[in-house]
């Protein structure tokens, strides 16, 4: 029995997307959250900033001991993943092959949208590991960026939110696709707008959140590890760079942990680190 915990990280609220799919899949894991609220949106910062600054993170609940990381943020995923592994010497598990794998298994007619970060479409890497594996789906991908900033504002559920979705579906209304990646674990959290939408346009769309296959890979190391935590029903650790009542309030709305077990903690990363 391995009672370490696991690190989960995002930029902001988004990542709890994931976390409830490890708290379904491994609900006897501790884990441990850091949403770095403080320099939330990543998306529209350089990928040496996003190396930099995931790192201080990572490294921050590394003190924990942990037996592995989930890096529940697309876009530390797209471009700072191999960089974490090289510098920490525990698993890291990232979001990105979780869902092109996803993605191109449940496609029927090979054409698939795709909803991220600015860094993540840039980057390219899912039309990348997508054409890797299937050469002859087209993807065609879009930024959304004021979708984060909405549903980091607890508007992922409401009008709001539905009418900021609509607006950037419409980017996609010339391309037939079957097959709707949330390649930013915020989009999720808003999965019953997309929902609503679809049915409203009476048309059949898969939508794919990577969490799931994430939190099937996160299994199959802490398997291979044999670093189960067995007989204890686990619990969550929350810290936030910023504002801890409103990253509460958030958490409250979008996480399936009921309200006495979220309380998170606010850190100060660059004292915090100076410290270490």
């Amino acid at each position: 029995m391995d009672k370490r915990s696991i690190g989960v990280f995002d930029s902001g609220v988004g990542g709890i997307s994931v976390l409830n799919r490890l708290l379904k899949l491994l609900p006897n894991e501790n884990y441990i959250y850091i949403g770095d609220t403080a320099r939330m949106p990543y998306g529209i910062r350089s990928e040496e900033n996003i190396k930099k600054i995931s790192s201080d993170c990572i490294e921050f609940i590394s003190k924990e001991n942990l037996k592995a990381a989930v890096i529940a943020c697309n876009t530390v995923s797209s471009v700072a993943v191999d960089h974490l592994r090289d510098k920490f010497d525990f698993p890291i598990i990232e979001v990105v092959t979780p869902g092109t794998v996803d993605a191109t298994e449940v496609t029927k007619n090979k054409k698939i949208a795709l909803i991220a970060t600015d860094v993540t479409v840039n980057s390219g890497v899912y039309e990348k590991y997508i054409g890797m594996r299937d050469p002859q789906i087209e993807v065609r991908s879009l930024a959304c960026p004021k979708l984060v900033l909405t549903i980091e504002a607890g508007h992922a559920l409401d009008e709001i939110g539905a009418e900021i979705i609509e607006d950037y579906l419409k980017f996609f209304d010339d391309f037939d696709y079957d097959t709707l990646v949330f390649a930013c674990t915020h989009f999720p959290l808003a999965r019953k707008n997309f929902k609503d939408i679809y049915e409203r346009q009476n048309k059949e769309v898969f939508l794919v959140d990577p969490a799931y296959n994430t939190a099937l890979e996160l299994e199959k190391t802490l398997k291979n590890l044999d670093a189960f935590n067995e007989n204890n029903q686990g619990k969550v650790v929350f810290y936030t760079t910023s504002d801890p009542n409103r990253f509460r309030q958030l958490a409250i709305k979008y996480c399936r942990l009921s309200p006495d077990k979220i309380s998170p903690v606010t850190v100060d990363l660059e004292k915090a680190l100076r410290k270490k």
